[in-house]
Order: structure tokens, then sequence, then C-alpha cells
């Protein structure tokens, strides 16, 4: 796609996905439940502009990912003591590699600092708990890319005095998304090269413990 429609294609690859599925994916534990990614849900970069205080510039940065989207989990009928309906939401940004990789890295703490800051709690109330950070999905062109952003990122975080990880920054090759986004093994955690690739669903489940736990959210929300 190109560079200005392919932010709308995270968003799409996914719903089709799901669709192809018959509205059906299979959990980590290999339970299979309901899921589908609801449109209403899906906001692109103009509705969702959040602010954030940089000290290091000291100036506030207008910051906007590509779009914020979410996969509802109808659990009717499932062990939902285990896991209740809910919704897995999460940002998302494509990099259309304009920017070198150590700016895209910038980017990235910043999306860091931003989750820390509660700010999306504020434009997404729902989304306001103690120890709760909306995960961020890094898009790139191709698993090259991958590489070279993660590296510049790993140590920029380094050089900050990140030691134990952050928020849940996850990455991904364009071509891996388009193919299937909810394939095994194709999401890869920024701050851990070591990690093994996680699939969406998986690596949602992992980042939203605290939001499973608090059911606050359901999943026609």
């Amino acid at each position: 796609p190109a560079a200005d429609t392919a932010p709308q294609h995270v968003y799409c690859s996914l719903d089709r996905a799901l669709r192809e599925r018959g509205g059906r994916v299979e959990l980590p534990n290999g339970e299979e439940t309901e899921a589908y990614a609801k449109l209403e849900n899906w906001y692109g970069a103009r509705l969702i502009g959040m602010r954030l205080w940089s000290k290091r510039l000291q100036r506030e940065l207008d910051m906007r990912p590509d779009g914020f989207a979410s996969i509802s989990l109808e659990r009717s009928g499932f062990d939902e003591e285990a896991l209740p309906s809910t919704q897995l939401p999460f940002f998302y940004e494509f990099d259309n590699e304009s920017k070198q990789a150590h700016v895209v890295a910038e980017q990235m703490l910043n999306y860091h600092h931003l989750a820390l800051s509660g700010e999306a709690g504020r434009r997404f109330p729902n989304l306001a708990l103690k120890d709760y950070a909306v995960p961020m999905l890094m898009v790139f062109r191709g698993r090259g890319r991958v590489e070279e952003v993660g590296r510049s990122f790993r140590r920029r975080a380094h050089k900050e005095g990140y030691r134990q990880g952050g928020v849940p920054i996850l990455m991904v090759s364009e071509p891996d998304w388009l193919k299937d986004p909810l394939a095994d093994g194709i999401l890869h955690l920024a701050w851990d090269h070591a990690a093994e690739p996680l699939s969406l669903i998986d690596a949602l489940l992992r980042s939203s413990v605290r939001l499973l736990a608090a059911r606050a959210l359901t999943a026609s929300q």
C-alpha cells in the first residue's frame, strides 16, 4: 500500500483476518473464542491527539499515533472465570521509512513516556487503570527495518537508563502483517531482542493483565 493509505491497512488487515476465521481465534491455551474488530472502536490519528511534556526538549509534544483499534473477545458460553468477555486495545504506528532509524527509536521512547503519563486514560477513560499501559504496535516496511529500528531503540533505551524494559511496544513487518496479522510468531518485543516472537492475541493478552483483572471493558463497548 502507499504510505498515505498504509495506516488504514493495519486495521483492515486485522478485520479481514478475523472474518476469514469466522470470528473465532485460538487463545494461547489452545481454547477457541469469538473475536471481532468493531469499526466504531477504530480511531484515526486526527481523533487521538495527545500531549506529552518532554523533559529533554523542555516543551510539549503533539503525539498522534496513526491509529487506535481493539479486538473484542466474546466469551459467552466459554470459561469467563478464566477470561472474561473483554477488549484488547492497542495503538499503532506505521513506519514508511521516511525517518532515520534513530529518529523512529526516539519516537518509540516518546510513546513509552506517553503511556506512563496516563494521557491515554484521559482520552479513553475506561483505560485509566493503575499499572496498565495501552500497547503500541509498530508496523515496518520489512523485517530488516524491524531489526534496524529495534537495535537503535534498545541502544537509546540503554543510554537513557532503562534496564528492565517498559510499556509494551510490539514490532512487526508489513509483509507479515498483511499476510496474516493473527499468525503465530510475527510480533517482536522492542525491549528484548531475545524474547520469543508472539502472536497478536498472545501479546495483547500478556499486555492486558491489569485490564482483564479489573474487568474494565466488555466485548460490546
